[in-house]
């Protein structure tokens, strides 16, 4: 018995030192959705991205030349919107604690009550990158509207190096969320949820989805085929890949998808292997560009999953206490 405890602690330990690289934020304060997130308030929402505009280098692609046009950017049709993996895909909305401003982004449900978005979607652009506060998922919004429910964030997790670097290598955040709307479900038991690949290939073909706000200022959600054609030498590593793409701010944090089957079910299907992170001013390539997915982004997803599996079965264990003291 005893060294089974000093197994347990001295891995504890070890599981503890690991996880220095990554940031988990403290829980968030509770707060009104849907007093909070008017419809007015939500059109008003400026997309994530612009607050880190200024700090992108200015710069042409050296090999813009060889570059492919972009496939192009289309709106996903309304009857899509019900199916994965449309459906497992939504709009983020926050506010930056710094300028007190309303802002928006992309994401997608990625297993249990876990949401994927991009790192600049989840903090602040306050020297110090603490966290921003007021997030909501809205799964399938079209027009401002949605019909499965308001997901507002429990906690963050995101790397330390987009924290105290800004490093967009590292542009990667996932998010534990809940709802007062379904009693004890998930949002991957209500919308579905899509499955988390590593390591795309060049010339991949990629689905990048999100709410572009060039298009009707972000109310309804775009898609645009790519082919992962490189990676930012101008990067740290991991270097980012890149798709050529002309999806704008707004779109930030929502998913590239691999092997997409409209209607499909989660397996070799619909594997996401990448997020629209960010593009260069005065690009004329327009490349578009998200984190390398490596082993140390499943890393941080499992963390984040593993969170949410034991609140799911402390909240289920807990009903069942009141039902029973209740009988």
């Amino acid at each position: 018995m005893r060294h089974t405890i000093l197994i347990f602690v001295l891995l504890s330990s070890f599981l503890l030192n690991e996880a220095r690289t990554y940031i988990v934020s403290e829980k968030q304060e509770n707060f009104d959705v849907e007093s909070f997130w008017t419809r007015e308030r939500r059109a008003a929402a400026k997309p994530a991205r612009e607050r880190f505009e200024k700090r992108f280098t200015l710069k042409k692609n050296k090999d813009s030349e060889n570059d492919v046009p972009p496939f192009g950017t289309t709106l996903v049709d309304r009857s899509l919107y019900s199916s994965s993996p449309y459906l497992q895909i939504g709009k983020i909305y926050f506010v930056d604690p710094s300028n007190n401003k309303e802002y928006s982004c992309s994401g997608s449900a990625i297993g249990g009550n876990v949401v994927l978005t991009a790192g600049h979607c989840v903090t602040s652009e306050s020297s110090d990158h603490g966290f921003v506060r007021n997030w909501v998922y809205i799964p399938g919004e079209y027009n401002l509207t949605s019909r499965y429910g308001d997901w507002p964030s429990i906690k963050f997790y995101t790397f330390q190096d987009w924290i105290t670097d800004e490093n967009f290598s590292r542009d990667v955040a996932f998010v534990t969320v809940s709802s007062t709307s379904y009693f004890n479900q998930t949002i991957a038991d209500v919308t579905g949820y899509l499955e988390i690949s590593t390591a795309p290939m060049l010339n991949d073909l990629v689905a990048a989805v999100g709410y572009s706000s060039d298009v009707f200022n972000g109310i309804f959600m775009s898609n645009t085929y790519g082919l992962i054609r490189g990676r930012d030498d101008d990067s740290n590593s991991p270097k980012p890949v890149f798709i050529i793409s002309n999806l704008t701010t707004g779109s930030s944090g929502g998913p590239w998808i691999k092997n997409i089957d409209i209607g499909g079910s989660s397996g070799r299907s619909n594997l996401v292997v990448g997020i629209t992170s960010y593009g260069y001013d005065n690009d004329p390539s327009l490349r578009l560009f998200s984190p390398y997915f490596d082993q140390d982004v499943i890393d941080l997803w499992t963390e984040a999953i593993s969170i949410s599996v034991r609140l799911t079965f402390t909240y289920a264990l807990l009903v069942l206490c009141l039902i029973v003291l209740v009988v």
